[in-house]
């Protein structure tokens, strides 16, 4: 990159190849390692322009991991993103293949073998359980961190949606406290609103939840929130709120019956194709403004409104 200073470093670890994207401010350079018949192939991209040599007797996966231990070791500024993406199908064992093996491995020792901790505004990773994220998180700088986003290594086709991540010890990191948005893809996590509370923006699967779990979540962020179900995305209208929005997908849940129970009969009407909408309005502490329920389809919205909207005829509960 010519000294120039890097902002993002995306490493990709597929079965059979490595690719190690880097991008500055000036250029963006793709570096792909794979195996050749006479040691690796490395190809680099940048722009239209493409070259390739080939390494003599070397494994690919130790030469790609030569070339990301100059970049991490001398990466004194800030990232905007480090990705660490594995993707490449696991054995019936659940354990990672060579290249997946001798990649993460090496990694780890390149982050803790710096002088200081890696400055990253947003860390991505995918692994295959909660322990190699704790395995890589504490190399990052919590003072600099801001998203954190947990993806399954599986390939889709394998991931289980109610498989638990274990975040026990996650939680406890000053890196997880210290971050404001938090997406877990492909994992399940358990309904812990401690482990929620303080983000900003929040895209998780929660296992399951029951009535007093809803009524705690609502206590915790006052309403000015927006639930979403099977990953349809809702943002907050509460302007005086920290938090953006939180997308969550309740894999054992039955929320119309819940809110029925908490805030009695709704609102509703039925459009054109038969689906009923169904809609509560709350109070809040301004009288202009009311919270919004709406359970539409498999959907549950909240968000918050003028009560100079709410309908003649609905009740503000």
């Amino acid at each position: 990159m010519n000294n120039q200073r890097i902002t993002t470093i995306h490493i990709r670890s597929y079965s059979d190849y490595i690719s190690l994207f880097l991008a500055s401010p000036q250029k963006e350079v793709t570096i792909d390692y794979e195996k050749h018949p006479d040691g690796s192939a490395i190809t680099v991209f940048q722009g239209k322009e493409k070259h390739s040599e080939v390494v003599n007797s070397s494994y690919f996966a130790h030469v790609a991991s030569q070339h990301i231990q100059t970049v991490l070791i001398n990466q004194s500024s800030s990232l905007d993103e480090l990705a660490f993406v594995m993707l490449f199908k696991l054995d019936e064992k659940r354990e990672l293949n060579q290249c997946g093996k001798y990649t993460f491995e090496k990694l780890k020792e390149i982050l803790k073998s710096r002088e200081c901790l890696l400055k990253v505004d947003s860390f991505i990773v995918t692994v295959t359980d909660g322990y190699q994220v704790l395995q890589l998180l504490p190399h990052i700088c919590s003072e600099s961190l801001r998203r954190l986003s947990i993806n399954n290594a599986k390939e889709p086709n394998q991931q289980k949606s109610e498989e638990l991540l274990d975040m026990e010890e996650i939680v406890k990191t000053m890196q997880y406290e210290k971050a404001k948005w938090l997406s877990i893809l492909g994992f399940a996590i358990e309904p812990i609103v401690e482990s929620l509370v303080g983000f900003r923006t929040v895209q998780v699967a929660v296992k399951s939840i029951s009535f007093e779990w809803f009524m705690e979540l609502k206590k915790v962020y006052q309403l000015e929130v927006g639930f979403v179900l099977m990953f349809h995305v809702f943002q907050s209208l509460g302007e005086s709120s920290n938090f953006e929005f939180i997308q969550l997908r309740f894999l054992e849940a039955d929320i119309d019956q819940l809110i029925e129970a908490l805030y009695g009969f709704p609102s509703g009407e039925t459009d054109q194709l038969g689906h009923k909408r169904r809609q509560w309005f709350l109070k809040t502490s301004d009288p202009k403004t009311v919270d919004s329920i709406i359970i539409f389809h498999d959907n549950v919205l909240y968000s918050r409104m003028e009560s100079n909207r709410v309908p003649d005829d609905a009740q503000i509960v």
